[in-house]
């Protein structure tokens, strides 16, 4: 039986078979769906349809040249008046002192790019100064001047700090930083592996207390965010809203800030980008707030198995216009129908 099974695999055709009402020939025939040839295409793409390797240098492509992408080291900066973040063309940004925004970064890297390029130190630090408006010309300097000596004797993290500072020297000559009064800080949390074994690490704040229920954790978190909005922590003109949504969660709510102050300029986003994108302030704003609240909390949540384990949720969101129309809606409504229960 074997043997016979061998002939007829031997007998066998090579050619692809082809079901019974398949449609063959013509546009269906396998010369049809060969490649496509490349010759004649010009350039790079030539040396493919030659024997030996492709030729890859740039030298051989004949399509339109790529501009490099500029660096700036001119009055062009990458930190230019027109980008969000506290300048005095964008007087309505959200005050946060201490935050060191990103495009603050970059006006230090435009500034050592066009000392390495050449300019002066006088026409280096005019790059900062769009982030660093409050300083005169001469503290802008001697800022760069350290600066450059920590980047240049590679001095770990000193770069970071002196930003940091020269922040800080700007948003107190601004008025927005009280030197003189001690700043709130976050207890905040600390993470650590999951006790259960779980993949997620678990969270606990420097305030947590196992006994501490959710509405007293709400009373604290408030007293925490009316301190953090006194000492300049968090803005002083906003409204703070913190209230128990259920038994085990808290909402935590920003209002009085404009879609302007919230959002990034449309032509500032990705194009394939859907949405709106919050700019930088935004997201440190929250991003504090966060802060505050985690740090009364527990959460030993694995997601991964389904697993949820925490005191309390705490769900902080900045109000924009629509959702700000939308309250104000609402509350015009629910007193509309209590008049017209009462009769009048």
């Amino acid at each position: 039986m074997c043997l016979l099974v061998a002939a007829r695999i031997e007998d066998m055709s090579n050619l692809n078979r082809v079901q019974s009402g398949i449609p063959e020939g013509g546009q269906f025939s396998e010369s049809s769906k060969a490649r496509p040839s490349i010759e004649d295409l010009g350039g790079f793409y030539d040396s493919f349809a030659e024997a030996g390797q492709p030729d890859l240098s740039t030298d051989s492509f004949d399509g339109p040249e790529v501009p490099l992408r500029h660096i700036a080291s001119d009055s062009e900066s990458l930190a230019g008046s027109n980008l969000p973040g506290k300048h005095p063309d964008n007087p309505n940004a959200i005050n946060l002192p201490g935050y060191v925004h990103p495009q603050t970064r970059s006006a230090f890297f435009d500034a050592q790019w066009a000392f390495d390029s050449g300019e002066d130190r006088q026409a280096a630090a005019e790059h900062l100064k769009s982030r660093l408006p409050s300083l005169n010309d001469d503290e802008r300097q001697k800022v760069l001047d350290r600066y450059l000596f920590a980047v240049n004797n590679s001095e770990l993290g000193e770069d970071g700090e002196i930003i940091a500072q020269a922040v800080e020297d700007n948003d107190a000559k601004m008025g927005i930083l009280n030197a003189a009064q001690a700043p709130f800080t976050p207890t905040g949390a600390s993470t650590s592996a999951n006790r259960y074994g779980y993949q997620s690490p678990a969270m606990y704040g420097n305030k947590y207390d196992r006994t501490m229920s959710t509405t007293e954790a709400a009373k604290a978190i408030r007293a925490d965010i009316k301190e953090a909005a006194a000492t300049g922590y968090l803005p002083s003109d906003l409204t703070y809203s913190v209230r128990k949504s259920s038994a085990s969660a808290l909402s935590i709510e920003v209002q009085g800030l404009t879609d302007d102050q919230i959002y990034a300029p449309v032509d500032d986003m990705e194009p394939a980008y859907v949405g709106r994108r919050q700019r930088p302030e935004a997201v440190e704003l929250q991003a504090r707030i966060d802060s505050i609240s985690n740090s009364y909390r527990m959460d030993e949540s694995d997601s991964m198995t389904d697993y949820f384990e925490t005191n309390f949720y705490a769900f902080s969101r900045i109000e924009d216009e629509d959702s700000a129309r939308f309250r104000e809606g609402e509350k015009e409504r629910l007193k509309a129908n209590r008049l017209t229960r009462l009769g009048k």
